[in-house]
This record gives structure tokens, sequence and C-alpha cells, in this order.
């Protein structure tokens, strides 16, 4: 389904979401209205957006979305968080006064550790390959677990602007 999150629909839903919350609160937050169970269409919404996330927060550092092959735990972790955020937020039903959800926290904690990951703070836990960031055009490696950017310095112009 996803590229960091796996999930299925049904009566018995299986996934990192089912993991998480559970399929009976998966299939409260994320219905398939004909039957109430889970809704494929509507976790494959909410993946999608959360990757999404992912892939805003640790851009431009990283060439997102991250390769399969090295995505760390720390990183479906956060997608994970950011996903079941966003089916609470799918319903009023489980929101504040404030319309914030119950898992709030949570999601401002994968915010954060995304944004570690990002700033090299925070490295992912394993040897990830060096990937190219286009939009930073400097390349990403990792020294000691820790990601380090390189950018590229161009002498033909002005710097700063797009």
């Amino acid at each position: 389904m996803g590229r960091y999150l796996s999930q299925t629909g049904g009566t018995s839903a299986t996934g990192d979401l089912t993991q998480a919350i559970g399929n009976d609160r998966l299939s409260i937050l994320c219905p398939n209205t004909d039957n109430g169970t889970v809704s494929t269409s509507a976790v494959a919404t909410v993946i999608t957006k959360a990757e999404a996330e992912v892939n805003s927060l640790l851009g431009p550092n990283f060439s997102v979305p991250v390769a399969t092959s090295i995505v760390a735990d720390i990183v479906k972790l956060c997608a994970c968080d950011i996903a079941v955020h966003f089916c609470y937020k799918r319903t009023t039903e489980f929101r504040d006064d404030q319309g914030n959800t119950p898992v709030q926290p949570d999601f401002v904690e994968a915010v954060k550790r995304l944004k570690e990951l990002k700033s090299g703070e925070r490295d992912m836990g394993d040897e990830a390959a060096t990937s190219k960031s286009s939009t930073v055009g400097g390349v990403v490696y990792y020294s000691t677990n820790a990601f380090i950017v390189e950018t590229a310095e161009s002498t033909d112009g002005p710097s700063g602007g797009f």
C-alpha cells in the first residue's frame, strides 16, 4: 500500500495501523460504511497523507521517499504515529474542545523526531545508503550513524533563490 507503512482492510485487517491501535478502533476511525469493517480506501488515504507529511519533513535533506531498503524503524514509527493521528482526525467523536486528538502528543513527537533526523541531531540507527537530494543539490551520507548534508556551492550567479 504505502512506501513506509502497510495495512489491509476488511474484517480481519492487518498491518501497521492495526498493530498500533487495534482493529476494533481502526474500524471505528476508518469504517467501511457498508458493513462496519476497516475501509481499505480510507486507510490508503490516511497512509498516503502520513507518508507525504514524512517526506515533506525529511526533504530536502533526504531524497524522498526514502528508499524502501533503507527505511529505518524510526521513520516507520513516525509515519505510523502521524497516520494514527490522521485516522483520529477523520472523526470529531474523539477530539477535545480545541479539536485535538488523544494522540496529538504522539503526532507532535513524531514531527519533532523527523525534524531531528533532518537536522542531523538524531540518526536513523542503521547504515543507510548515500542518497542525493536534487532539491538541495547536496549529498546525504552517513558517518557514525549520523546523516550529514553537503550542499553544493555555485559560483555561477546569485545564491539563495530558486
